[in-house]
């Protein structure tokens, strides 16, 4: 006999919804502009962290990375050297999601252009435990 196991992730105090786990360590994608408040989110980003797309715009990205809270982003145009250190040598990030559940992921930066300047693409990545 095959069991699967279902973890759940909270869409909002008043919905549950369910995704196999396998699901929730794809990777998602933030853009954030360069004081770091989320500008857009892929759909998978909902899966991992529990929080709505809407909800998430126009916070600060610390809110799903806290390590992020106090430091800037980019340096002279360019990804702060010292996060993009940390992310090519693969050091873990924690990550916390709606409920406060801490988890680690790696990370991954890009800076980009968008139409209002420039911005990060952050591709985040859950670490199986």
């Amino acid at each position: 006999m095959i069991t699967t196991s279902l973890n759940t992730l909270p869409l909002s105090t008043h919905r549950r919804q369910y995704f196999p786990p396998d699901e929730q360590r794809q990777p998602c994608r933030v853009w954030v502009d360069e004081q770091g408040h989320i500008l857009d989110c892929c759909a998978n980003t909902q899966i991992i962290f529990g929080y709505d797309r809407d909800a998430l715009k126009g916070r600060h990205i610390a809110v799903l990375i806290p390590s992020l809270g106090h430091v800037s982003l980019l340096d002279g145009g360019a990804v702060n050297p010292r996060l993009a250190y940390r992310c090519r040598c693969a050091v873990p990030f924690q990550v916390v999601d709606y409920d406060g559940r801490k988890s680690r992921c790696h990370l991954f930066m890009n800076r980009v252009t968008l139409p209002n300047g420039p911005a990060l693409a952050l591709i985040c990545v859950p670490l199986l435990y």
